[in-house]
């Protein structure tokens, strides 16, 4: 199963992801959905079209409850997007797709890289991204911004 994204009228078509990106993506879903609030969800490769000339497939976005219609992409800006980077998605996660994203009005943006392993948590300010927090290796890092959780990229990284 390949991801297929739409920028800007092109195609962008990425092989499934190997296992360490879906292990990661797995552990970090499982972080984000036992402390999600009621009002919020957590979703996997939900489909986000912020125009008609754009559609994402982003690994996890957190929504509002009751924002995501059941039989087509979501339009409405997600609370947060996470990309788990690989070799594959390096360039389109850290620099397109986030520009693509602050410019839709998502206010939280994370990216998760479990090769190195790294987490960046980011807020949208103004049209961009700033960095809020990094973590390395088993650093732990915790805030409260979309919900209470702890992230240590090493952990989420491993099996």
């Amino acid at each position: 199963m390949s991801r297929r994204e739409v920028i800007d009228g092109a195609v962008l078509v990425q092989p499934t992801p190997f296992p360490f990106h879906q292990r990661a993506a797995r552990n970090l879903f499982r972080v984000l959905d036992r402390p999600c609030p009621r009002s919020l969800e957590v979703f996997t490769w939900l489909e986000f079209s912020p125009q008609e000339t754009r559609t994402f497939v982003p690994d996890l976005l957190v929504v509002r409850r009751g924002a995501v219609p059941d039989e087509s992409p979501m339009t409405e800006p997600p609370v947060l997007i996470v990309e788990v980077i690989d070799d594959a998605s390096r360039l389109w996660d850290r620099w397109v797709k986030p520009t693509a994203y602050a410019r839709a009005g998502v206010e939280h943006y994370w990216h998760l890289d479990p090769r190195i392993p790294e987490f960046v948590a980011y807020r949208l300010v103004g049209d961009g991204y700033r960095e809020v927090v990094t973590a390395r290796g088993d650093e732990r890092v915790g805030f409260d911004v979309p919900m209470l959780v702890e992230i240590c990229p090493g952990r989420l990284a491993r099996a």
